[in-house]
């Protein structure tokens, strides 16, 4: 059983690491059960997207079924399909990390909606 999924925004290439990146350009990506080098969904930011310029960018992660959405800045960066998802709630958490870099992670206005489709 799937019990956790994450989702990352990754704007450094990890080289000589045990994670590996899907892609040396800054993306996004879908990992399950704490799993961060296993990359079931993942995309690269559209050209012109810095989401390391200080600014606040809105995110939306919406999770319906087996599909999982991720929009940035308004714009579908992620829309795929995770076979046997079956995530039904729990816990929220965030960290962020840069190993020996410096950045910046924040966030603000969560706001978390639950809602049960009727089929």
């Amino acid at each position: 059983d799937i019990t956790a999924f994450h989702v990352e925004f990754d704007t450094f290439h990890n080289v000589d690491n045990p994670i590996d990146d899907p892609t040396n350009k800054n993306h996004v990506g879908v990992m399950l059960d704490g799993d961060a080098g296993d990359h079931n969904l993942y995309a690269e930011f559209p050209t012109g997207t810095d989401i390391e310029d200080l600014a606040w960018h809105p995110v939306t992660i919406e999770v319906t079924g087996t599909n999982v959405r991720v929009t940035v800045d308004g714009t579908e960066v992620i829309n795929g399909e995770i076979p046997n998802l079956d995530f039904r709630g729990g816990y929220i958490g965030f960290s962020g990390t840069t190993g020996g870099k410096t950045n910046y992670h924040s966030f603000d206005d969560l706001e978390i909606i639950q809602q049960c489709l009727v089929e």
